[in-house]
């Protein structure tokens, strides 16, 4: 196992560990109705899912952004 392929799996863990610490968050948020809580941490589950295990996209959405401003 080299470096490369260690950090990837620690990178998949991690994203798992905060995944499952963020659905928790959002379960008791719910229980307590806290909707501004709940909804706070559903955005940083959605941040999570998006940036943290696939940061390509941030690449790709860099490029979008991009061609919407330079278009004019």
């Amino acid at each position: 196992m080299d470096f490369k392929e260690a950090f990837n799996w620690i990178k998949e863990q991690a994203g798992y560990g905060l995944m499952a610490v963020l659905l928790v968050v959002i379960i008791v948020c719910a229980a307590k109705r806290s909707w501004i809580a709940m909804i706070g941490s559903i955005v940083a589950l959605a941040f999570i899912g998006i940036f943290v295990t696939d940061p390509t996209v941030i690449t790709t959405l860099s490029a979008w952004l991009k061609g919407k401003i330079m278009t004019k």
